[in-house]
């Protein structure tokens, strides 16, 4: 059972899908339920990075499958997404984790690159709703589907116009799949964070023009951490947030304020 500031979740007998599992937050993430005692079902492209968060919850006692995915593939995701129900017998709750950033100028932007990253987030994230959604509407028990949105969501960032068309859209259909699935108990919602630091983030990070004029508008003081957005997670995979629908909540430091 874990705790986060005095908060108990408990995601016993709970299946947890987290794709983009094998690094940064959502390693973070995918290690905060399965010390929660749900059984965590990895999907990612890598598989060193995969099986190491696989053996950190193992060796505290927990359960976990790695699965290889591309979530830009289609036929993929609904081979993985059947697997993981074999394996486990049902999914409450799906992690939409996966991502690509490419940083390039808008008149020199690059096609491939485009469909690159409107494929792995948008298209991905999704086809993962589609094939989880459908698995919980034909199971008649509800469930919690929490997709990555961004601060793109709300402005256009420099040198990413891939990446912040596609959290737009994750951002969109978030709701839409809301407006559809909720009457049937299946809450679906995206956490926005602001500035964590990453390998993604790193070269932002490492900028110090860059670096000062983040830190000068973030009220709280610092860069976010990837354990700054396991709470926010787990609470809305969990019966906490029941009435929870169609949210797109921001974990930003204070960023939106500001």
């Amino acid at each position: 059972m874990k705790k986060y500031n005095g908060v108990t979740f408990d995601f016993s007998g709970k299946v947890a899908v987290i794709t983009g599992g094998s690094s940064g937050i959502f390693q973070g993430v995918a290690k905060g339920y399965g010390e929660a005692g749900a059984k965590v079902a990895i999907v990612d492209v890598n598989m060193k990075g995969a099986e190491e968060t696989k053996k950190a919850i193992v060796d505290k006692g927990g359960t976990a499958k790695v699965y290889k995915c591309d979530v830009s593939n289609v036929s993929m995701i609904v081979d993985t997404v059947a697997q993981i129900i074999k394996d486990f017998g049902k999914i409450d709750v799906l992690v939409n984790g996966a991502g690509v950033l490419y940083r390039a100028k808008s008149e020199e932007y690059p096609e491939d690159k485009w469909d690159l990253v409107l494929n792995v987030q948008a298209k991905g994230t999704f086809f993962m709703c589609r094939e989880v959604g459908r698995h919980m509407l034909e199971r008649g028990e509800g469930g919690k589907i929490i997709n990555t949105s961004s601060m793109l969501a709300w402005s256009g960032g420099y040198i990413v116009p891939s990446y912040a068309a596609a959290k737009a859209a994750i951002t969109q259909f978030t709701k839409s799949l809301c407006n559809e699935w909720s009457p049937h108990g299946i809450n679906v919602n995206a956490i926005a964070p602001g500035y964590i630091l990453t390998d993604i983030t790193r070269p932002i990070h490492d900028d110090p023009n860059r670096n000062r004029s983040i830190l000068e508008r973030l009220p709280v003081g610092r860069w976010g951490d990837p354990d700054d957005l396991v709470g926010p997670f787990l609470f809305l995979g969990s019966g906490a947030a029941d009435y929870i629908h169609g949210t797109i909540l921001p974990v930003d430091g204070g960023w939106l304020a500001r």
